[in-house]
């Protein structure tokens, strides 16, 4: 069997997964879950270490009262916590409110499939008032015109209010294009 073919749906290979290392400027979340798919260890493996996790023998069992070395308690607790199988698109939006005399600007985060499919309600922090970003279910027909603008965008377009999008860099740089 040809080496490409050996390992085509089981990822790569556990001799090359030490190779891999993720980048420092990718965030935190990222990093552990690249960590955790790929099998890479973040603490580097001596010789005997890396024979003794692929032999059939269990490794002897580490004394309860004393830690692991070279492992601080942040990344055994992040390799322990269990990760969900797909990362959930995500949008965030910021407004300020405009029900009678409240005027609080605030941020929101929601799903892209729900922006898109579904039905989106945000709270505003000041008011306490419920408002509709997004209905494609049909819920909100009167104030939607029988259910023809679906999401806020549509809905401010309408009005002839502008709407800016942005994108949230690698920094946590926002950047706005025209």
């Amino acid at each position: 069997m040809l080496p490409s073919r050996l390992f085509r749906n089981t990822g790569i290979p556990p001799a090359l997964r030490s190779l891999i290392t993720p980048h420092a400027s990718l965030p935190a979340a990222l990093s552990v879950q690249l960590r955790l798919r790929l099998g890479v260890r973040p603490i580097s493996l001596n010789a005997s270490q890396r024979t003794a996790r692929y032999s059939t023998k269990p490794p002897p069992a580490p004394a309860v009262s004393e830690p692991p070395p070279n492992a601080s308690s942040e990344l055994a607790t992040t390799s322990a916590q269990a990760l969900p199988e797909t990362i959930v698109p995500k949008l965030s939006m910021t407004f300020t409110c405009t029900a009678d005399e409240c005027g609080v600007r605030s941020t929101h985060e929601f799903s892209r499939q729900a922006y898109q499919a579904g039905l989106v309600l945000v709270q505003c922090p000041g008011c306490l008032n419920r408002h509709l970003i997004a209905d494609h279910l049909g819920w909100f027909k009167e104030s939607t015109e029988e259910g023809k603008l679906r999401t806020i965008e549509d809905l401010l377009a309408a009005r002839g209010e502008k709407v800016t999008r942005g994108t949230l860099g690698s920094n946590g740089v926002v950047e706005y294009a025209p």
